[in-house]
């Protein structure tokens, strides 16, 4: 994808990311505990790190395994000193999908997905600034 056409493709994804976050935000200020939150919030991560892959050239599987996503950024970035906690995030994301056959969230690990949303969601504002002013 050429460079104005892959800036404009991947200020889409920025667009949802930032849809994505307001929505787990609100979520958030209404007192919700839901666990859906944790699948929003990782959307919205999901998304940001498409959108780097998608202005760098990078060709990339449709999953949402954030880890693996990471894996494909370029070397250096900031996002692969946070392996751990995309992870996580993905992993109670996918166990939000699927109602009984994981404990229910915890109020603390709510506030850890919504931490690393919000870090990364920092990330995202510094790196595409135009963008997301």
């Amino acid at each position: 994808m050429p460079g104005d056409e892959a800036r404009r493709e991947a200020q889409r994804w920025i667009t949802h990311a930032r849809r994505d976050w307001r929505d787990a935000s609100l979520l958030k200020q209404a007192g919700s505990e839901s666990d859906s939150l944790f699948w929003i919030v990782q959307q919205a991560v999901e998304k940001y790190i498409k959108a780097i892959l998608i202005r760098e050239g990078i060709v990339f599987r449709r999953i949402h395994d954030l880890e693996k996503l990471t894996d494909l950024l370029p070397a250096g970035h900031e996002l692969h000193n946070h392996r751990c906690r995309l992870e996580l995030l993905s992993i109670r994301a996918m166990q939000s999908r699927y109602p009984g056959e994981y404990d229910d969230a915890k109020p603390e690990e709510l506030e850890d997905a919504f931490a690393t949303g919000g870090f990364v969601m920092e990330l995202m504002q510094q790196e595409f600034p135009a963008e997301t002013s």
